[in-house]
């Protein structure tokens, strides 16, 4: 099992809060090398990966599909996949080592996603309707990761800097998912059976880079708006799984 983590077009609305002092022109000279903290609002897009996957070729698959083209009231409810959009924050702290190039230290919000959804199918039969219902509840969770940046600047105004980022990111991930499956028979009989499984937690480093700008309002606050785009991929997952059934049932 793999996933991936693709965030593109993150838009950024930063808040920059200067420590020290900033004592330089725009040549260098009379330089100080500046501490700040970075307070960022993101919103951007992510590949959940394996999870989505599975629960999309399951909603749409051949038999569903020309169902609901030709005998649309035999399928109800849907399987739906995870949402991809996010929003969270960063906190970050810099240092402006020289006019032109600073390094940082930032964490960012933890990201989860659970959903519970249910498909019922009906099926026509000699001895009349057979009625199977599917209900998923799956969860992927990626903890705050630690990541470490490099921002290369120059200066295009008087008040307004743009800038290049670019660092690594230490993250770490874990994954899990419920199936049931219940089926009433022709005749009225009931039965289920289920799957329950969840990983370990797993590691992985990740790239990231970016272009922005920063505005200097005053000479200790900046704002910055900034496109930034990250990959992380986690894989080879290990974890448990655990099967379940109330009747003698085929398992789905």
């Amino acid at each position: 099992m793999a996933k991936k983590k693709w965030i593109l077009g993150v838009l950024q609305f930063i808040l920059l809060i200067s420590g020290a002092g900033i004592t330089y022109s725009e040549e260098g000279r009379n330089f100080k090398s500046r501490l700040s903290i970075k307070l960022t609002g993101n919103f951007g897009y992510l590949a959940v990966g394996d999870i989505n996957k599975c629960l999309k070729s399951f909603n749409n698959n051949d038999v569903f599909e020309h169902t609901r083209n030709y005998f649309p009231e035999r399928v109800r409810g849907e399987i739906t996949a995870l949402s991809n959009w996010l929003s969270d924050w960063e906190a970050e702290l810099r240092i402006d080592i020289s006019p032109k190039i600073g390094l940082s230290l930032s964490t960012s919000s933890a990201f989860q996603r659970n959903n519970e959804s249910s498909l019922e199918n009906i099926i026509i039969g000699w001895a009349g309707p057979q009625t199977s219902t599917y209900t998923y509840r799956p969860e992927v969770k990626v903890e705050m990761p630690v990541k470490l940046n490099f921002y290369y600047k120059f200066r295009s105004k008087q008040n307004a800097d743009i800038f290049y980022s670019a660092g690594i990111g230490y993250y770490s991930g874990k994954e899990k998912e419920y199936f049931k499956y219940e089926i009433i028979t022709p005749d009225g009989g009931y039965g289920w059976s289920s799957r329950y499984w969840e990983t370990d937690r797993k590691y992985s480093l990740g790239f990231h880079g970016g272009v922005g700008i920063e505005l200097s309002f005053t000479k200790n606050l900046v704002f910055v708006a900034e496109v930034q785009g990250k990959y992380v991929r986690i894989k080879n997952f290990k974890g448990r799984a655990v099967y379940e059934a109330g009747t003698p049932l085929e398992y789905f």
